[in-house]
This record gives structure tokens, sequence and C-alpha cells, in this order.
């Protein structure tokens, strides 16, 4: 009986460390996929996004939460499709285009939560509001921690400025540019995207 409780003991405590192990493996893989994603400063880099979300797609077989790994999924298919917008010259490769974006809906849809945007199609000025709100969301957002998702305050920024830049109204859009750089100096998205459209809007 004593032998008995004592190998009862030691497996439990066994499958404490298994499990704490498995934890720290979870929360370090994202910690460092996020890092590999947080780098590239160039999102047509369809090859290094691959990469990343490929790291992503391993997480899954960790399966702690889930939802969370779907979100930064989400996002990489994003980045994805606007890395087939051609800005220069307005050729876009729209089934890829809408591929991704469908993607990302997808598992937007699949994980629900944690301040997703509501809408981004309708037009600059229904997005509008509603990017505005979530920007207003985004400034009392804090992450639990290092694995949570902490992207999209740029993003709904840098697509306030899409809007502006869409109506003409370049100096509205350039405060908003600058809003974006101000959460992240280094933004792929800003800089390569955002940007561009302003510079091409500014030459005309």
């Amino acid at each position: 009986m004593r032998k008995s409780f004592l190998f009862f003991i030691i497996t439990l405590i066994l499958f404490s460390c298994v499990k704490f192990t498995y934890a720290d493996d979870y929360s370090e893989a994202i910690i460092k996929a996020k890092k590999n994603l947080n780098a590239m400063n160039d999102i047509s880099d369809r090859t290094k996004l691959l990469k990343v979300r490929g790291d992503f797609e391993r997480i899954l077989q960790l399966k702690k939460n889930e939802w969370m790994v779907d979100y930064w999924l989400a996002y990489v298919d994003l980045l994805t499709a606007w890395s087939y917008l051609d800005m220069e010259t307005g050729k876009n490769d729209n089934d890829n285009v809408k591929k991704y974006t469908e993607s990302s809906i997808s598992l937007l849809d699949k994980a629900g939560v944690y301040y997703t945007p509501e809408a981004f199609g309708g037009g600059p000025d229904k997005a509008k509001p509603e990017l505005e709100k979530s920007w207003d969301l985004f400034q009392t957002y804090k992450i639990k921690d290092d694995t949570y998702p902490d992207w999209g305050k740029e993003q709904a920024a840098g697509m306030i400025a899409m809007c502006y830049i869409s109506n003409d109204k370049l100096d509205d859009a350039k405060k908003w540019i600058d809003k974006a750089l101000e959460v992240n100096p280094n933004s792929g998205f800003i800089k390569n995207y955002i940007q561009k459209q302003y510079d091409a809007k500014a030459k005309k």
C-alpha cells in the first residue's frame, strides 16, 4: 500500500513537470515566432511570411490557447494578402489577395475575440468610424503576457490614414501615419504599404 501511494505521488510529480514544461514550450514557441514576425521590415517577402506561418502552424500541435495561434495565423495571412497588392502599378494578384484575405477572416471568425476590428470593407467613409473605434479600444488594451496578440494598433491607424488618402485629405492622413509610426517605428505595413499610397497620391 505504501509503495503504491509512493508510486502515485511520483507519477503525479512527473506529470506536473511534463505539464509545466509543455506550457513553457508553448510560450517560448509563441514568443519566438512573434519575434521572427516583428523582425520583418518588408511584408512583401512572402518566403519569410510563409516560414513564420509554418512556425505558428507547428505551435498548433501544442494545443494550448489554440484561439491565440489562430489569431496570429490570421495576422500573417492578412500580411500575405497585402503582399500581393502592387502599389506602384495597381496590377494586383487578386486571386491571392482574395485567398489569403478569406483565410484571415475565417481564422478570426474561429477565434471571435480580443478587439478584432469589426469592419474593413464598405468603403472609406463606412470603415473609418469602425477603425477609429478600434484605435480607441487599443488605448486601454493590455496584453496579459508576451504570448498574447499585440498587433492591430498600428494597422488601425494605418487604415484610418488610407481612408483620408482615398478622400485626398493628405494632411489628416499624415497625422495618422505619424501615429502609427509612434506605435511601431519599424512597421513594414506602414512604410511599405501606407506610406507608398500616401506618396503616390501626394505626387498627383
